[in-house]
């Protein structure tokens, strides 16, 4: 049976400030702005590769054990200024430099494979040109042609009723 699915945008915007919503509703405190990085995980924020800038999401020791061996700095782990999140929150500029220094010596898509096959998540940042080309590359396409006209495709898939595409904009002018 249908129902009518109403999406608010503004509730939509505040659903996906999740971590920081959901602390500021906990505690009352109103976050700062922290940019690209997250709060209180560290590494966990845009870094400088040697061709443009990729992200790491190190979520727990493990992961940045993991990062420490790959990135051929293995004290890094056990250094008391880092060896827990605690801690590499406490020391994140410190931190931030050291891997910085070392990540801009290679390629995003070489420490994006490297640090993949040791299951640290992390990516190089696309333009919108690359993010299209991903996306056709990992799975249903992003985009859609209609009438020879390139568009983005709805990203929503729905298994009795699909989205179909009858026919596109106007011609400019037109």
């Amino acid at each position: 049976e249908g129902q009518r699915v109403e999406v608010n945008l503004l509730t939509s915007a505040l659903s996906a400030l999740t971590n920081q919503a959901s602390a500021h509703l906990l505690t009352g405190v109103v976050p700062q702005a922290t940019g690209n990085a997250h709060p209180s995980i560290v590494p966990y924020a845009l870094y400088d590769a040697a061709d443009r800038p990729m992200v790491l999401a190190v979520g727990n020791d493990r992961q940045f054990a993991a990062l420490a061996t790959a990135l051929d700095l293995p004290g890094l782990a056990t250094d008391d200024r880092f060896a827990t999140n605690a801690a590499r929150v406490a020391n994140a500029v410190e931190l931030e430099a050291t891997l910085n220094s070392v990540l801009k010596q290679k390629s995003a898509q070489h420490w994006a494979d490297l640090l993949a096959e040791v299951g640290v998540p992390c990516g190089p940042v696309n333009s919108i040109a690359d993010a299209f080309d991903l996306a056709q590359r990992v799975g249903p396409g992003a985009t859609v042609d209609v009438e020879g006209l390139r568009q983005v495709a709805n990203p929503i898939g729905l298994s009795a009723t699909p989205p179909t595409y009858r026919s596109r904009p106007p011609k400019l002018g037109g």
